[in-house]
């Protein structure tokens, strides 16, 4: 139908056609794009950009990961960027057995 409207065929089932393609019809490289999503803003876009959850829709944000470096001393993290994080106290003991 031409109405622009999905119509349920009665009888059918599963998809039987899609941009042309027949028989068992696979998603391929082209068939979607960003602007199909309702809750996608893409202004803005640049390299490296990421899509983030603002709590109503997806927009485009810095990818906010950043690497550090540690040095561990005793029970503390110092951390290459500044600051310390206390670690927990680990104590461990194997029983070994040789018969």
């Amino acid at each position: 139908m031409a109405d622009g409207k999905w119509h349920k065929l009665t009888g059918e089932s599963g998809v039987k056609s899609f941009k042309g393609r027949t028989g068992v019809v696979t998603p391929q490289t082209g068939d979607y794009s960003m602007s199909q999503l309702g809750d996608v803003d893409t202004s803005g876009i640049q390299l490296d950009s990421v899509l983030k959850w603002d709590g109503s829709k997806w927009v485009i944000g810095s990818d906010n990961t950043a690497g550090a470096n540690g040095a561990i001393s005793g029970n503390t993290l110092t951390l290459s960027g500044g600051g310390e994080l206390p670690l927990p106290e680990m104590q461990a003991s194997v029983e070994l057995s040789m018969e």
